[in-house]
């Protein structure tokens, strides 16, 4: 649940509500993908958030919002 990630939740919803696409959502994936590695977190550990593995990873590539 959220609780384990409640700071990784809070910047998963700053930026859900950031983000507007394009390259500006591009780079805020890039930023998230590089803040989740650097914390040792799997996409599946943050996904308990309420949004999905695959959301979660096309937001990385820079193919969705979140």
């Amino acid at each position: 649940s959220c609780f384990y990630f409640e700071k990784e939740c809070v910047i998963v919803e700053k930026i859900s509500q950031i983000c507007k696409g394009g390259k500006r959502m591009q780079k805020l994936g890039e930023v998230f993908q590089r803040f989740r590695k650097a914390r040792g977190l799997k996409l599946k550990d943050l996904a308990t958030a309420g949004v999905s593995i695959s959301q979660l990873s096309r937001f990385e590539h820079g193919e969705s919002i979140l």
